[in-house]
């Protein structure tokens, strides 16, 4: 299987997870779900958790037996695990006993655990052959997993094989954030990957870029200011603010807007120079686009 055709099946693959995921954020959506639904939802969750099993008992004797090629056996891998993935996300969005959803759930971490073992050893044979998305998958796999410098190894070599900017971009982004989990000692790399993501996207006739540039200028700063970093936080939200002047007054700019004003407000909770920067955020979405921005007036008294 050649390497465009290997992709052109992932991508398949997670536009039907895509899918999948806006079905599960429809449940999570719902405050009241009636009980035939709960018991719909947790077979369906049942259901995928030993689907989930029997696939990583497949793969692993597959890899042992070689019943299958390198690269398919990969694309299985990587398939079964974002299967994984939807089964927790639809796990959380259930409502049904707390000890049978925790013991399912550490099933499937234990099957994730199989699968990412099998991974590693095809990756290792496959070498350059292996896509930037599978790549991607491998090391969000393996951070879920807790286990930092698999996932670390994983998104390395998905920014120096990136082939697109947005590809290098999303890794720069992710190793920026591992580095700031890892602590205090790894601050300097972190923010030495958020500006390499930053400058990966950089045409300002681009919504795409602009948008994406936003995100991570947000990302960096809301770990900023986890780490009580507040100055460099507010330095970070005002690239932010500056990209805000190309963006129209698209939906999309609510998020954008909202994560810094969040951010912002984390920074006013121990530096004082966070809240009018806040304050002039909020009135200048409010002028500038007030069809989005605007609160909705009260109705008529009764």
């Amino acid at each position: 299987m050649d390497y465009e055709t290997q992709e052109g099946k992932i991508n398949s693959k997670m536009n039907e997870f895509d899918g999948r995921l806006k079905t599960i954020q429809a449940r999570l959506d719902v405050l009241e779900v009636p009980e035939w639904r709960k018991i719909t939802t947790w077979v369906s969750i049942a259901a995928l958790a030993i689907s989930a099993s029997i696939a990583a008992f497949t793969v692993w004797n597959e890899l042992e037996t070689g019943l299958k090629s390198d690269q398919d056996q990969l694309s299985n891998i990587v398939s079964q695990l974002t299967e994984i993935d939807l089964a927790q996300a639809e796990l959380l969005a259930s409502t049904e006993n707390i000890a049978a959803t925790r013991n399912a759930g550490i099933s499937l971490s234990n099957q994730r655990v199989v699968l990412l073992h099998a991974a590693d050893r095809v990756v290792e044979r496959l070498d350059d052959t292996v896509s930037p998305q599978e790549l991607a998958i491998l090391g969000a796999a393996y951070y879920q997993s807790s286990q930092l410098d698999r996932a670390q190894f994983y998104w390395e070599l998905l920014a120096r094989k990136a082939r697109t900017r947005s590809d290098k971009a999303s890794a720069w982004r992710s190793l920026g954030n591992l580095y700031f989990i890892k602590g205090e000692a790894h601050v300097a790399d972190a923010r030495s990957a958020f500006s390499e993501a930053f400058d990966a996207l950089k045409n300002p006739e681009s919504l795409y870029d602009v948008n994406g540039s936003i995100e991570i200028l947000n990302q960096w700063a809301a770990n900023e200011a986890a780490h009580g970093n507040s100055q460099q936080a507010l330095e970070v939200i005002k690239k932010g603010e500056a990209l805000l002047e190309v963006l129209p007054c698209y939906p999309s700019r609510v998020y954008a807007v909202s994560s810094m004003a969040q951010t912002l407000e984390s920074v006013a909770l121990v530096d004082a120079a966070g809240r009018p920067l806040l304050m002039k955020l909020r009135q200048r979405e409010l002028s500038r686009c007030p069809a989005l921005f605007a609160q909705p007036s009260p109705g008529p008294r009764r």
